[in-house]
């Protein structure tokens, strides 16, 4: 026998037993499952895609291509509606503002005239605590407050003449209205109706004097209202009757005295 023939019959049965190499082998395998007889391991399930990505990890490729390939569609995403541009944004409508409103005190502003816990200034009720009595100051003056503006002692001081002429008027009307009903006391009540016509005239030479700056005059003037009041109760007094003049009388002396002291502060 040639030599030759043992090698060729041995390289004949070894290309026999080789196992057959696949047509198309995976991009990335490992060459030794080519010479393993075993069976090939199943493979492994793909990691699910990581909770902090939110991008599907993509497939891997076949290690061959599919002869028949699927012509199903996949499933598209859900449209997403594009952000509109700024100039698509509808712009905010304006705010209009408020109608009306907290309506403003005349002395609201704290630094001209701060108010007092009664309703009025500061200033005001500073000045009437000035004088004797200093309720019947804010009481007679309140409704005679002008709406703006600061109050000083001069025009305090005018207020509280005008109230005192208001309530002079008044007195006046009712002395005229009991001599009439009264005959046992007609005469004193006729004297207190003009006591109430002199104080009338004290209080115009008041207001002269305050304009023309004359406080002599001005003191002088409201002294005299003291007496003006004063000698209509004397008359009562004199005939031990009862006066039913008194609470006027009372009030209108009272009004004098406050005139009087807010006067002490008036600077010419």
């Amino acid at each position: 026998m040639r030599p030759e023939i043992p090698l060729l019959l041995f390289l004949s049965l070894s290309s026999l037993l080789r196992p057959a190499i696949p047509d198309c082998l995976p991009r990335n395998s490992s060459p030794t499952y080519l010479y393993d007889s075993s069976p090939l391991p199943a493979p492994a399930s793909a990691p699910s895609p990581s909770p902090k990505s939110s991008r599907s990890p993509s497939p891997s490729p076949s290690p061959c291509p599919a002869r028949s390939p699927s012509l199903t569609p996949t499933s598209s995403s859900p449209s997403v509606n594009p952000t509109p541009s700024p100039a698509e944004e509808p712009s905010p409508s304006p705010v209009s503002p408020p109608v009306g409103g907290p309506s403003l005190s005349p002395f609201s502003s704290p630094s001209t005239a701060p108010v007092h816990s009664s309703g009025l200034p500061n200033a005001v009720v500073g000045m009437c605590h000035h004088t004797d009595y200093p309720d019947l100051c804010l009481s007679s003056i309140s409704p005679l407050l002008p709406a703006f503006g600061t109050i000083d002692a001069k025009t305090l001081l005018t207020l509280e003449m005008k109230a005192c002429r208001s309530y002079t008027e008044t007195a006046r009307t009712q002395a005229a209205k009991l001599a009439n009903e009264n005959p046992s006391v007609a005469s004193i009540l006729q004297s207190c109706t003009e006591n109430y016509e002199d104080a009338f005239d004290d209080l115009d030479s008041s207001a002269e004097a305050l304009a023309e700056g004359d406080k002599g005059t001005l003191n002088s003037m409201l002294s005299a209202l003291l007496d003006d009041y004063g000698t209509c109760e004397d008359g009562f007094t004199e005939m031990s009757a009862t006066s039913p003049m008194a609470s006027y009388d009372d009030t209108l002396t009272k009004l004098a005295s406050n005139c009087l002291a807010l006067a002490d502060l008036v600077k010419f």
